[in-house]
């Protein structure tokens, strides 16, 4: 993953948690950055195998944190905007990858599971006794 310098969430984390323990989020949970809206978020879905379902692409104020929403909601999708065809997409939990991790250190953890990828991240940052997965909102994994 690259393009953190221009990632507004990314620029956001630093400023809560340093710029190594940002880094070390995002590496960890493979946010990635898009083009889109001058560097938003690609929260890509990864599921326990390592196969990558989807990329979520959303943008964020890098001062706030808050997602942009004015003067339209910053969401799309990886496949839609590169057009890929005949894409059928079939979701995972954001972070389902981590659970292929069987370090001790990672293992031992109990699952939590909250709707929105940046509340996965902000709970990884500051409640890390837990494996922090996210649905990714209403309209996530659960609903085909």
């Amino acid at each position: 993953m690259r393009g953190y310098d221009i990632n507004p969430l990314y620029r956001y984390f630093t400023k809560v948690a340093g710029k190594k323990e940002a880094g070390r989020l995002f590496h960890v949970y493979k946010v990635g950055t898009s083009r889109m809206w001058n560097g938003s978020t690609v929260f890509w879905q990864i599921d326990v195998r390592g196969n990558v379902r989807a990329g979520k692409i959303m943008g964020y104020d890098a001062v706030t944190g808050h997602r942009i929403k004015e003067p339209f909601n910053q969401v799309n999708w990886v496949h839609s905007v590169r057009k890929v065809p005949d894409f059928h997409m079939k979701q995972c939990l954001f972070g389902e990858h981590l659970l292929s991790d069987t370090s001790a250190a990672m293992s031992a953890k109990p699952v939590a599971i909250v709707e929105s990828e940046k509340t996965a991240l902000v709970a990884a940052l500051f409640i890390p006794d837990f494996v922090w997965l996210a649905t990714g909102g209403m309209h996530g994994c659960f609903n085909s």
